[in-house]
């Protein structure tokens, strides 16, 4: 009788262990990311954006609605919180980006990926294709600088991407 009640038991944690991917919200979690929880063993890099800050959430300031809706659920490590957007950069194991995502302040959860700028616009912006319908090509200008400025943010700062 005792070896049935432990095998039901055992039965009971499988069933309940499995089960907690399924109640994952996968809506909040981007496609991109979603085959690379089936690794247990991945790190993954990600930007967890928040509906409202995470410092608002808990009302314990900066630190206190990190720790409370972040860390506290996640063995990760948080690389940058972000001011311009409520948002953080950090390292999580799969089942910390599901612990996460079941989180109400969370509102989606990405893969951190390394960017670039890319040209493929830019002969559009400048209205290129117009010009070379009158033959002007670029021959004989050096260099040709469109600088619109920047401001000097700390989301931006070069430590603060990967």
């Amino acid at each position: 009788m005792r070896t049935l009640s432990k095998r039901s038991i055992a039965l009971c944690l499988v069933l309940c262990v499995s089960a907690v991917p399924a109640l994952a919200d996968n809506s909040k979690i981007s496609p991109d990311l979603q085959p690379l929880l089936a690794n247990p063993s991945n790190n993954i890099n990600v930007i967890v954006q928040y509906n409202t800050s995470p410092a608002s959430s808990s009302g314990g300031g900066l630190i206190g609605g990190l720790l409370g809706t972040v860390i506290s659920l996640v063995s990760g490590t948080l690389k940058a919180v972000f001011s311009l957007i409520p948002a953080i950069s950090a390292t999580l194991h799969p089942s910390d980006v599901i612990a996460v995502s079941n989180q109400p302040n969370v509102a989606y959860i990405s893969l951190d990926r390394q960017l670039g700028g890319l040209l493929d616009y830019s002969a559009g912006a400048v209205n290129g294709p117009q010009a070379w319908t009158y033959g002007l090509d670029g021959t004989g200008i050096g260099v040709a600088v469109i600088d619109s400025g920047i401001y000097s943010h700390p989301d931006l700062d070069s430590k603060n991407s990967s």
